[in-house]
């Protein structure tokens, strides 16, 4: 098995394990969790367990099929995409294509080489925002209507 395959079903192992709220994972970076009472979420007016939950997978079985979907992207985004928001842009850069992240968590420790163009290391949610801004002429900022982190960053055709 190829070494990018090994480590792509690690990440699908990682991804499983995590656990949700309403309001998002319920560990951050930090070691916060959110309130273990949040495990609800509203579908059509109706309040399901995220236990109950059904979901129809439609999974990517290794690193090959990965690259290939995404070398015929159009578009990529990031939702919560915690370490790949900087990935996701140079991806996208790169093939010359929009993209659009909505990133939560900094990881300053992980990745202390992130600076603002004045030199500021990256070390907050806003720093972050500016961040990824920074790194793309034509990148834009939103806010998006719905509780936390809230902030995306995109470009448009």
């Amino acid at each position: 098995i190829d070494r990018a395959d090994v480590w792509y079903q690690n990440q699908l192992i990682r991804a499983k394990e995590m656990s949700w709220t309403s309001k998002g994972l319920t560990q951050h970076e930090d070691g916060t969790s959110y309130n273990e009472e949040e495990k609800e979420v509203s579908n059509n007016n109706e309040t399901l367990s995220l236990e109950t939950i059904e979901t129809t997978e439609s999974e990517i079985s290794g690193a090959q099929e990965a690259r290939r979907l995404l070398q015929r992207s159009h578009l990529i985004v990031g939702l919560h995409c915690d370490q790949a928001a900087g990935e996701i842009v140079d991806f996208a850069m790169a093939k010359k294509i929009p993209w659009c992240v909505v990133p939560c968590c900094t990881y300053s420790e992980m990745f202390s080489c992130r600076k603002l163009s004045d030199g500021t290391r990256v070390t907050s949610y806003d720093h972050l925002i500016q961040w990824l801004q920074e790194r793309d002429p034509r990148a834009k900022v939103a806010t998006l209507d719905m509780e936390g982190k809230n902030k995306v960053v995109y470009t448009l055709p």
